[in-house]
C-alpha cells in the first residue's frame, strides 16, 4: 500500500467520523451532499428543535462544521426555502418559517407518491411495498 493511499483513506474515515457525530451524515451515500443536509435541518425543525422564527446557523458556520464547501450549505439552505421550511433574509440569515400547526406532515409523502405514481408505479405495487415495510 502508499501513503496517499492511506493517507486518503484515512481523511475520509474521520471526516465521515466528524459528520456522523453531529448529524449522523455520512456524506457517502448515494444523495447529494446538499440534499443530506437540507434533509437533516428539516427533521431538526419538524422535531423542534428549531421553533418559527429561531436563525439557523450561518452558512459559513454550518460550513466549518460539517467540513464542507460553504457554497453545498447555501444550496441546501435554498433548498430549505423552496421547500417552505425557512425564509432568508438578506444581511441578516436564515430563518424558521415552518409553523407545525398550520403545516400538513403529509405533503412530502402525497408528493413522493405522486412522483412514484407519474414514474408508471400502481397505487397497488406501492401499497405492497408498504405492506412489505411494515413487516420489516
Amino acid at each position: 500500500m502508499n501513503f496517499a493511499y492511506l493517507t486518503k483513506n484515512f481523511f475520509l474515515t474521520c471526516l465521515n467520523t466528524v459528520n456522523t457525530i453531529n448529524t449522523d451524515m455520512t456524506f457517502f451515500g448515494k444523495e447529494p451532499i446538499y440534499i443530506q443536509i437540507a434533509n437533516y435541518y428539516k427533521k431538526l425543525i419538524i422535531a423542534g428543535a428549531y421553533h418559527y422564527q429561531d436563525m439557523l446557523p450561518s452558512v459559513r458556520e454550518v460550513a466549518l462544521e460539517l467540513i464542507v464547501n460553504p457554497n453545498t450549505v447555501q444550496r441546501a439552505f435554498s433548498k430549505l426555502e423552496e421547500d417552505g421550511f425557512v425564509i432568508a433574509i438578506p444581511k441578516k440569515g436564515y430563518f424558521v418559517a415552518y409553523e407545525s400547526k398550520s403545516v400538513d406532515r403529509n405533503v412530502p409523502i402525497r408528493k413522493a407518491l405522486e412522483s412514484l405514481i407519474e414514474q408508471g408505479y400502481s397505487l397497488k405495487e406501492i401499497k405492497s411495498v408498504v405492506k412489505e415495510m411494515e413487516e420489516e
